[in-house]
């Protein structure tokens, strides 16, 4: 895994990278970088750019929430749960502020009894974006992301979101027991909060006046906090699911297995994930992913009464298929991992020019991350140059 770019110090060069990135943004929006960017699982070029955006001056929070320390700048929105499906909510203006987002303002509707909801479909489908770029392509809507390419092979996936104070949910979630994260991790995701996505639940006759509750920054830390035999395992069953059971609507996505492996480590010691218990742990996860696309649920790792399969599309057919294959790999053993391309071509085929390519790609990976973090930490906010941050002598003594 090592080999494959899956080693300790690249990642953490990776997550420093984004976060440096993430934080040179120059406009209002509060930018977060999201996916396996920001675990450090992919190379620069390997996935899409996953961002998510947090428009200023807009807060959500719980409808019997008595909250009045709010700048008079800031639209304070109440978030009503009971009104829609699990891990979802209504958004009721309760105040606007001086300063109103345009995307606010365009995602007002009448809720009928005088007051206005805010419609996600309204505010996804006018987001004001901004100018395109020359060589920027924009795709597609994808449920609350807006994908854009640029050049043709820098793809990024953006969503714009509002932050929600939901003490109420996170402390539901901090009091479970559990053997894992420790204390202090419990009460950093706490201190992240929440975000609302503008998405409905896809099977709800009001999905467009639904929005969906997210805990991304919480749900990093999480992951970034896992030992390294975990995060093999969640990115082997990511390459069971991309080479052997190849979804073509996304049935089973990254996200879900992402909720597999969270789940079996709170539930699991940590001292019982090592580096010789790989298999029997990635055996563990193909038992559960089994169960999941047998039975058609799961439970949201942050709100469990939410069953993040509940819209996956799996039919009968494709499950019993699924369900068959993934039997028949539990019952090869440990030569289960053969199954998996690039481990089969690591392994098998190029052990030995697989070790010179992972050192040298290794390097130049470095080098890209290296020169992407000096460029992101000599643009000011208003994306120029800052002259006085560039200090020649510094360079030239990296340099030797």
């Amino acid at each position: 895994m090592y080999l494959l770019g899956y080693g300790a110090e690249i990642r953490r060069k990776r997550i420093e990278v984004y976060k440096i990135s993430d934080s040179s943004m120059s406009n209002d929006l509060t930018c977060i970088t999201t996916g396996s960017k920001s675990e450090g699982l992919t190379s620069f070029l390997e996935s899409d750019h996953d961002r998510m955006y947090v428009l200023p001056h807009v807060v959500c929070v719980d409808d019997n929430s008595h909250e009045t320390a709010t700048p008079d700048d800031t639209t304070v929105i109440k978030v009503n749960n009971c009104l829609a499906h699990a891990g979802h909510c209504k958004l009721h203006v309760w105040n606007l502020g001086t300063i109103v987002p345009s995307a606010i303002m365009n995602a007002l509707c009448d809720d009928g009894n005088g007051g206005h909801l805010l419609d996600s479909d309204l505010f996804i489908s006018k987001f004001p974006t901004g100018e395109r770029q020359p060589e920027e392509v924009c795709h597609e809507r994808a449920g609350p992301s807006l994908p854009h390419s640029f050049l043709g092979s820098l793809h990024s996936d953006r969503v714009f979101t509002l932050k929600y104070n939901c003490p109420s949910i996170l402390q539901r979630w901090a009091e479970r027991p559990r053997l894992w994260p420790p204390l202090e991790v419990v009460s950093k995701v706490v201190s992240f909060g929440a975000f609302v996505a503008p998405v409905g639940f896809k099977e709800s006759s009001h999905r467009h006046l639904e929005w969906r509750i997210c805990f991304n920054t919480g749900e990093t830390e999480l992951m970034n906090n896992l030992s390294d035999t975990q995060l093999n395992i969640y990115v082997l069953l990511k390459m069971v699911v991309k080479c052997v059971l190849k979804p073509s609507r996304k049935e089973v996505t990254s996200y879900v297995l992402k909720n597999i492996v969270l789940w079996q480590a709170e539930l699991n010691s940590p001292t019982l994930f090592h580096e010789k218990s790989l298999l029997h742990w990635f055996h563990d996860g193909l038992a559960k992913l089994r169960t999941v696309v047998s039975t058609k649920h799961l439970a949201y790792y942050m709100i469990p009464e939410r069953n993040i399969m509940a819209a996956s599309g799996l039919e009968g057919d494709q499950q019993r298929c699924w369900e068959n294959v993934i039997t028949a790999m539990m019952d090869e053993g440990p030569r289960i991992i053969l199954r998996l391309h690039r481990i089969r071509l690591a392994v098998i085929a190029y052990p030995d020019q697989l070790l010179f390519y992972s050192k040298l790609r290794t390097e130049l990976e470095m080098l890209q991350l290296e020169d992407l973090k000096r460029s992101f930490q000599l643009i000011d906010t208003s994306w120029r140059v800052d002259e006085h941050r560039f200090d020649p002598a510094a360079v030239m003594e990296t340099n030797g």
